[in-house]
């Protein structure tokens, strides 16, 4: 959640990654085109369940609409996830990292 007043960035999605298009307050016209890490200022919020809680919004050039949170970021430039590390070893098999055989204590 963000709170009213606070500085955030705009974030694109994979649906469309280039730009977000604000709308009006009953969500049917588009307003503008934003590019992804425009900031903008949270004006207002609208919960409306299951993750779905829009902003108003205001870009540096006057730009006022609804953004949904999906379409928000509290930081400049996106961070990605961290990619869970996979081990190479199989079961049955040597360690690669081990010079002994698999079942054998080192010693």
């Amino acid at each position: 959640m963000f709170a009213v007043g606070r500085r955030v960035y705009v974030s694109a999605t994979r649906d469309s990654p280039a730009r977000v298009t604000p709308t009006d307050d009953l969500d049917a016209a588009a307003l503008a085109h934003l590019s992804d890490g425009t900031v903008v200022e949270v004006l207002a919020w609208r919960p409306r369940g299951s993750g779905d809680t829009r902003y108003k919004i205001r870009a540096g050039d006057g730009v006022e609409g609804w953004l949904a949170v999906a379409n928000l970021r509290s930081t400049e430039v996106a961070i990605t996830p961290p990619v869970a590390e996979v081990s190479s070893t199989q079961p049955g098999r040597p360690d690669a990292n081990s010079h002994r055989p698999f079942g054998q204590r080192g010693g």
